[in-house]
């Protein structure tokens, strides 16, 4: 396991998950679209639609 020293120079690694969670959500918000524009956000490796 890295040392606290060598995990605060690392660079951060973020996934997102956006989850349907039922009609309430989905109806409302485009989550296909929503997981895209989080994709291209800076130090996100994965983002998904589930």
């Amino acid at each position: 396991m890295a040392s606290a020293e060598q995990q605060t120079t690392s660079h951060a690694r973020i996934g997102v998950y956006v989850c349907h969670c039922g009609h309430n959500i989905a109806k409302t918000v485009d989550c296909s679209q929503v997981a895209g524009g989080a994709a291209g956000l800076e130090d996100v490796v994965v983002a998904r639609d589930v």
